[in-house]
């Protein structure tokens, strides 16, 4: 059985709708660091300061202490259980796992996660191809979702 994503999640408000134009090439640009060295990056040397604080103070950027970019939304700097393969071969750990199947809209294309019930630690495999989901490993695996308009702080609805 095939699912599609795309137009049961539709109307979900995103984080783009948030950011200005110059917000979302930052945002855009401090992922593929972090992808391409799979750790937290110093965004000093990448993005003004008043850009940097813009994108902390909506949430999408969480520093760490060292004022290293540790998280850009959906994208963690740190090892997490749940992996994201790009068509394009890049790969990444995914805040959590809604946020590892929201990236098949962050980037635009295929994707394949690998993560583990949160309950009992079993894997878990989820392919999207062209907006639905094609495979899905275990087969009684579901995914529950909150009702985020109003919500300010999703991270807390994961």
């Amino acid at each position: 059985m095939k699912f599609n994503i795309v137009a049961q999640i539709s109307t979900i408000p995103n984080i783009n709708a948030l950011l200005s134009d110059q917000e979302r090439q930052a945002r855009l640009l401090l992922m593929d660091k972090i992808i391409m060295n799979g750790s937290p990056v110093k965004p000093s040397e990448l993005l003004e300061k008043d850009l940097l604080h813009s994108l902390e103070t909506k949430g999408v950027i969480v520093l760490d202490e060292d004022r290293a970019v540790r998280v850009v939304y959906p994208v963690s700097g740190l090892p997490t259980p749940h992996k994201v393969k790009l068509k394009d071969g890049r790969s990444f750990h995914a805040i959590c796992a809604i946020d590892s199947l929201g990236s098949v809209f962050t980037f635009t294309q295929d994707i394949v996660v690998t993560s583990s019930c949160s309950y009992c630690q079993k894997l878990v495999s989820v392919t999207i191809e062209n907006g639905t989901i094609s495979t899905f490993d275990p087969g009684g695996v579901f995914v529950t979702h909150t009702n985020l308009d109003g919500e300010l702080n999703w991270a807390g609805t994961c």
